[in-house]
């Protein structure tokens, strides 16, 4: 693919749409950091556009409601701020460094708004929700119910979670990716941490064509049958192997390289997986 614009690349990759927690609890400092859990969650996110943001297209949902800059009764559902496109990654930044902190973690009916949304019903792409969330559902809603809708839609839509605080509710959230297809939550206590998990995941939808681009197939200790929505840790699978596309041209989510080191990152981050996880689901 070299020769590419990174804008014509991330029109063959995946649609991810981040769906950000922006409650008040969001305010409060991490453990050992001076810094708050929105300060930290945000740079990691322009870290995490900055890696993969030439090879998949990026959106950005915010819950609760209101505008970007304002907000509705706790329970509002949440909104998209900047739609899926390619080279978003400026917006979506500019959009989180004035971004206000609202009351109340209405993720069910956030997720409801997501249901047949054009954006995430791209035909021959593939379409992820990548929730982050520092707390548990405070309001009316079964998110794990919507993830199971949004995965049975055509095209399926998986939905990968993220808890980022020391003290998420982990069976709430491992339901929720469950329902979505991608088996279980990720946990996260710090920046480090974070981006593991960011890098992780997209890496995950990069480097596979059953993640990222269309057609081929998983080989032989690849990724664990795709629903495990992790890179195979300990299986020896060749993830970098040359696949090709149903009509035989290469799988452009791979062939464009990553920058800041982000292909490094993502060793590193296959390495560092189980320890993320709150449970391990082979």
């Amino acid at each position: 693919m070299a020769g590419f614009s990174p804008a014509a690349r991330a029109d063959e990759c995946a649609n991810v749409l981040i769906v950000l927690d922006r409650s008040s609890s969001m305010d409060r400092l991490l453990v050992g950091d001076e810094r708050s859990r929105w300060e930290v969650a945000i740079e990691a996110i322009g870290n995490l556009l900055d890696g993969y943001s030439n090879n998949v297209k990026f959106g950005l949902a915010l819950f609760p409601g209101g505008t970007a800059t304002s907000c509705e009764v706790a329970c509002t559902a949440g909104f998209v701020a900047v739609d899926i496109a390619s080279g978003s990654a400026s917006t979506i930044e500019d959009t989180l460094s004035t971004a206000a902190r609202c009351q109340g973690t209405p993720i069910g009916v956030t997720m409801e708004e997501l249901v047949d949304m054009p954006d995430l019903g791209e035909a021959g792409k593939r379409n992820y929700v990548l929730l982050v969330t520092d707390g548990s559902e405070t309001c009316p809603g079964d998110a794990a119910a919507v993830a199971a809708e949004l995965f049975a839609q055509e095209p399926e839509v998986r939905t990968f979670v993220i808890g980022f605080a020391e003290d998420i509710n982990a069976d709430e959230l491992d339901a929720i990716a469950s329902a979505g297809h991608t088996i279980g939550a990720f946990t996260a206590s710090d920046e480090g941490t974070l981006e593991a998990a960011f890098d992780q995941i997209l890496g995950a939808v990069y480097e596979d064509p059953e993640f990222g681009c269309i057609g081929g197939g998983i080989g032989d200790g690849g990724l664990p049958g795709f629903d495990s929505g992790v890179p195979d840790v300990d299986g020896g699978g060749d993830a970098g192997a040359v696949v090709k596309t149903e009509d035989g041209g290469g799988c452009g989510c791979r062939s464009a390289g990553r920058s800041r080191g982000a292909l490094g990152l993502s060793v590193l981050a296959v390495a560092l997986g189980v320890l993320l996880r709150r449970r391990w689901i082979p």
